[in-house]
């Protein structure tokens, strides 16, 4: 079974976690298998017809740049297809993600990214997933499902508040070098809220140690009777120093929309773009 958050996919699936929700799946709060807990979470995130809308606020020492993104999402037999593109501004509109992940774990993910300047679609190979997604705090591999199965998990703490939410606190390993690799995390610790079964916040090492990701969901709404963020922060620190930030605002979201059928997630639709 795969994590995912719900717009575009951290380690949790964060951007996914938003946009693609799926059916309701509670846990008895004083559960303490960290795997169990997990694959609840899991569940909560597979919408059958997803899209949406949201704005991109991205903070650096370059300045503020904003970016409107249009989704769509689709769960199919053996995984889950993503199609996401840059609606405005002008100069980026039209650049373009495609990204299919499967459910069993020994199945490669595939990725591809489409640049209109250069009218070509490009496959994201597994070594380029921690790079930085359209200049912001997401990588490509925040964009992909993960599978729980690569990762030892540990039960930090059974009970911790955060914003007022009663959670489980939970730390994930890579178990091999490669998943590090991809993930581009070495440890990750996540908080489960305990009334919802998904993340609301989770703190990642980035690979090398001198920088940590910090991601936090909140303005949960229920939209067709599912729990979803509509505001994600994520912030790459460095020592006690902001180094840059994301934020995610969801304007736009439903889980069943008759309009996302297979035939959309393809390198040719990806080229047509919007």
């Amino acid at each position: 079974m795969k994590l995912s958050v719900s717009m575009v996919r951290p380690l949790v699936s964060v951007l996914a976690l938003s946009l693609v929700a799926g059916t309701a799946f509670a846990l008895p709060p004083d559960t303490k298998d960290p795997r169990v807990i997990m694959r609840a979470a899991s569940a909560n995130n597979g919408g059958e017809r997803s899209k949406g809308r949201m704005k991109m606020t991205i903070r650096d020492p370059s300045g503020v740049r904003e970016r409107t993104l249009v989704n769509r999402s689709l769960r199919v037999a053996g995984g889950h297809k993503t199609l996401i593109w840059i609606e405005s501004p002008a100069d980026v509109r039209g650049t373009g993600f495609l990204g299919i992940d499967y459910d069993a774990g020994s199945r490669t993910d595939e990725q591809w990214l489409y640049l209109p300047k250069l009218r070509r679609v490009a496959r994201v190979p597994s070594s380029g997933k921690s790079d930085a997604f359209i200049g912001s705090d997401f990588s490509y591999a925040d964009l992909s499902q993960q599978d729980p199965e690569d990762f030892e998990l540990k039960l930090l703490n059974p009970s911790v508040t955060v914003g007022g939410e009663e959670c489980w606190l939970i730390e994930l390993m890579p178990r091999s070098p490669r998943i590090a690799e991809e993930s581009g995390y070495d440890k990750t610790e996540v908080w489960i809220s305990k009334s919802k079964v998904v993340p609301i916040q989770f703190k990642a090492a980035l690979k090398g140690g001198e920088k940590t990701k910090y991601w936090k969901a909140s303005d949960f709404r229920q939209v067709d009777g599912i729990w979803a963020p509509h505001r994600m922060q994520m912030r790459t620190v460095k020592g006690d120093a902001l180094e840059s930030e994301t934020i995610i605002e969801i304007s736009e979201l439903s889980h069943s929309a008759p309009d996302v059928t297979d035939d959309l997630f393809t390198q040719q639709r990806l080229e047509r773009g919007l």
